[in-house]
């Protein structure tokens, strides 16, 4: 059965605490087209990675023209074109006014892992812009197989993630782990941190052409309960829109989230019965899904 699910958490405290989902996304999305929009393109390219191999990027040791750097406003980090192994990226994150890029020069194909995003800082104001190239419309591409997310986006231990652009990726045959937040176990509970604050996820696509099994997707995971005080994983201000879901057991999924928007999601042989999967798209908190582009809502 094919069920789309909105989970609203009606406890009044928390409606009374959070920002109207209408104004807050609004907001987000408005920041990110003016954070773009002002970057000209006197931003710096440094590029990165040799086509081949384990590719490890640390934003505290990167160099340009043999000089070490550091990191400012307008920077494109550029990816080479190539077959990774996977690609480790620590320390990339931007505290003051601007925007930092991640980008693609051709296609990158990662084969035996993920993209790992993680550091001993917590990531800010960053566009992992992959839709970007000429003549592709996904410049990272991620084919590997094993059990080991794709895309992980690492709050485990800090958290305090805010204000991060994600577009143009392409999963493939990934098993059950696409895009993927590593947050859901910590408890944010008094602390005044979010795992993640300011999400913007579009022009991504997972297909599953060979296993009802695989398909990927987006779980950005965590857990609210009223009744034991426990908030787990919890994200704010986020928005999913384009995405494509073909084949397989692709899905979204947001745990402990306020603040939403997920819509224009193009669903197709997604939730097969051999899958033993019910929900396609689920989400636990406040905001909206719509515009779910799916056979049986046609």
């Amino acid at each position: 059965m094919t069920t789309f699910g909105n989970k609203q958490n009606e406890s009044a405290e928390l409606l009374n605490e959070i920002t109207p989902w209408e104004d807050a996304l609004q907001a987000l999305t408005s920041r990110v087209a003016a954070l773009e929009l002002s970057a000209t393109q006197n931003g710096r390219i440094i590029p990165v990675g040799n086509g081949t191999g384990i590719l490890n990027i640390d934003g505290d040791q990167l160099s340009l023209n043999g000089k070490a750097i550091r990191l400012q406003a307008n920077d494109v980090i550029e990816i080479q074109a190539g077959t990774y192994q996977w690609i480790d990226m620590c320390n990339v994150t931007l505290s003051v006014g601007g925007v930092l890029y991640v980008k693609n020069n051709g296609l990158v194909i990662i084969n035996e892992g993920g993209f790992n995003l993680y550091g001993n800082k917590p990531v800010k104001n960053v566009v992992f812009d992959f839709a970007g190239f000429p003549g592709l419309e996904y410049g990272l591409k991620n084919i590997y197989t094993g059990p080991h997310a794709r895309f992980h986006i690492d709050t485990h231990s800090i958290g305090g993630y805010q204000n991060i652009t994600i577009r143009g990726l392409e999963f493939v045959n990934v098993w059950d782990r696409g895009l993927r937040s590593g947050g859901q176990n910590i408890d944010f509970t008094d602390t005044g941190i979010k795992a993640i604050s300011g999400l913007l996820i579009e022009k991504c696509r997972f297909i599953s052409d060979n296993s009802p099994e695989c398909g990927g997707g987006i779980k950005l995971g965590g857990e609210r309960n009223e009744e034991t005080g426990t908030n787990k994983g919890y994200i704010e201000d986020v928005v999913i829109r384009d995405i494509e879901l073909i084949g397989g057991a692709g899905n979204i999924y947001l745990g402990n989230a306020n603040n939403y928007e997920i819509y224009n999601i193009k669903i197709e042989g997604v939730n097969t019965p051999e899958s033993g999967q019910e929900e396609i798209i689920t989400a636990n908190g406040w905001g909206k899904i719509e515009g779910i582009h799916h056979p049986l809502l046609q």
